[in-house]
């Protein structure tokens, strides 16, 4: 049972490790996206009701859903860039244990480049 699931979800990890950050970044576009499109839809109430006793109440939400939009928009930026390097460590952190194991099996103890007071000890 182990074997013909290892054929399956290997490939299934491998894509979804490269895919992941792509995925981050497309969400992220679609959030810029979308805030500049609500913008819009409120400076557009200006011309659909052309009466200037208007024009301070979308010109007013306009301005703060483009404020607060710009203080979400850092905020996403800020964990896209932390779930890609979260991503990017695990990825390397696999690949080190692997080869820590493989090359720790040949010694008693060993120090590990994951941090300081990581030690390995050969089964």
């Amino acid at each position: 049972m182990k074997a013909p699931m290892t054929l399956i979800m290997t490939p299934v990890e491998i894509i979804g490790k490269f895919t992941k950050p792509f995925a981050l970044a497309i969400r992220l576009f679609a959030n810029m996206t979308a805030g500049h499109i609500v913008v819009l839809a409120m400076i557009s109430l200006i011309f659909t009701f052309q009466k200037w006793l208007i024009v301070p109440a979308p010109l007013g939400m306009a301005i703060g859903r483009h404020a607060a939009g710009t203080v979400r928009l850092i905020f996403a930026g800020v964990l896209f860039m932390l779930l890609t390097s979260v991503f990017i460590g695990q990825v390397r952190a696999s690949h080190q244990l692997a080869l820590l194991r493989t090359v720790g099996s040949r010694t008693s103890v060993r120090q590990s480049s994951l941090g300081p007071g990581v030690r390995w000890w050969a089964a």
